[in-house]
């Protein structure tokens, strides 16, 4: 029973440790967020929770303004080699595929969208992880 009750602990202990952000990864997101505010964008969407394979991470819906610059940055907490997608979905639920990039910087892969929206239209960012360990995400998305 005692061995039973160490393997239940344990496993929670592991899961809360592994789910919460980093102390770094914290200040790496509040330092990207004031980046983008200091270069003059604003702040439309941000989403942070823990993600893991078949569990992704989505945004609200958002409505994108007609010729409006638009950056979406995603950050994994200690997932530098890990892979995961950025994927669009719009109002019609169809799911499109983005040509993002991926940099490196401050020890962290990010994975950043950058587009100019070519006609008003409402949709949902959603980050898909090919891990079974669980990361925490954040994903921004910033306006100019």
């Amino acid at each position: 029973m005692k061995k039973l009750l160490f393997i239940v602990i344990s496993i929670l202990f592991i899961s809360t440790i592994s789910s919460a952000q980093s102390s770094d990864f914290k200040k790496v997101v509040a330092k990207t967020k004031q980046s983008y505010i200091d270069r003059g964008y604003k702040l439309v969407v941000h989403k942070s929770d823990s993600i893991i394979s078949g569990s992704p991470l989505v945004t609200p819906q958002i409505n994108f303004n007609y010729k409006t610059y638009y950056v979406v940055v995603v950050q994994l907490d200690g997932c530098f080699y890990c892979d995961y997608d950025l994927q669009f979905v719009d109002e019609k639920d169809y799911l499109f595929e983005l040509d993002t990039k991926f940099e490196i910087e401050n020890n962290l892969k990010q994975c950043i969208y950058k587009f100019e929206n070519p006609e008003n239209i409402t949709g949902k960012y959603v980050v898909f992880l090919k891990s079974e360990m669980y990361y925490y995400a954040n994903i921004f998305v910033f306006k100019r």
